[in-house]
């Protein structure tokens, strides 16, 4: 399946495709937007959240599954 064939690929050459998805759902992200969001310098805009959803098929609790751990208590 796509999703199959996507885990395969490294980060560097998958990354193209989400922002292409990301795209067709009508949002415009650059790789750097993304890099920038991974490295805590950008933040995540809500209807961002929801494209990465689609592009990624995973619910919104699965994106956030296990978040708690990046954050101090």
């Amino acid at each position: 399946t796509a999703t199959t064939e996507i885990y395969t690929l490294s980060l560097h050459d998958a990354l193209p495709i989400y922002v292409k998805k990301m795209d067709l759902l009508g949002v415009t992200m650059y790789i750097a937007d993304i890099y920038e969001i991974e490295n805590n310098k950008r933040l995540v805009k809500d209807f961002e959240i929801k494209a990465f959803c689609y592009a990624l098929n995973v619910s919104l609790e699965d994106l956030y599954d296990d978040t708690d751990k990046y954050f101090e208590h």
